[in-house]
């Protein structure tokens, strides 16, 4: 489009000597006309194609903290050494607490395993401006995963639920410093942006 403009302005210019003064003010007019819309255009469409190529490339690319995980860890257990004292205080019959007790147990082993398998497997994770994510693994390859609407995003710290394509949903707990640390100043915005968008897993 802008290649044909230029091939019009170039006619106009060949034949401006040789026309009349009518011809001349309507060739005037018809500059004027495709000078302004080409480079109307020309501007507008490279604004969008610009804005377009940026918000695509927004992208937080953070890495977990050993510290974290391991705070994440030990608060799972803890989660688990309280819900055996509750159940064996249960006014229950002893039966049915050590029953409960052997479900709580299994569930709680098999969270722990997934907690760790994850932790184990991914090493860094991003989060794209549109709410995807991908997860590195300690073969250097990234894999797609989710979202997932339960995450809790705050100033200094993030709890994160990210339930990768090929597998079951895992939790990271992350701390940041949006003075000092661009990707999680990129988090943020992007978590403004995003709100409750996700799905529950």
């Amino acid at each position: 489009m802008r290649e044909l403009d230029e091939l019009l302005l170039t006619y106009l210019d060949n034949d401006y000597s040789a026309a009349s003064d009518a011809e001349n003010l309507f060739m005037r007019f018809w500059r004027f006309l495709i000078r302004t819309w080409s480079a109307t255009c020309y501007s507008n469409s490279r604004h969008q194609r610009n804005w377009t190529l940026s918000s695509r490339a927004f992208v937080a690319e953070l890495q977990p903290e050993s510290a974290m995980r391991r705070a994440l860890a030990a608060s799972a257990l803890l989660a688990y050494l309280l819900g055996l004292v509750t159940i064996f205080n249960l006014p229950i019959d002893a039966r049915l607490g050590a029953l409960g007790a052997t479900l709580w147990s299994l569930l709680g082993g098999a969270q722990w395993l997934l907690i760790s398998s994850a932790h184990k497997r991914f090493r860094r994770l991003r989060i794209h401006y549109d709410g995807a994510a991908e997860l590195l693994d300690e073969f250097g390859e990234w894999h797609p995963a989710i979202v997932c609407k339960e995450c809790i995003v705050l100033s200094n710290f993030a709890w994160l639920k990210l339930k990768p394509a090929n597998g079951s949903a895992y939790c990271e707990l992350m701390r940041g410093d949006s003075r000092r640390n661009e990707q999680w100043r990129r988090l943020q915005v992007i978590w403004r942006h995003l709100g409750t968008v996700g799905r529950s897993c």
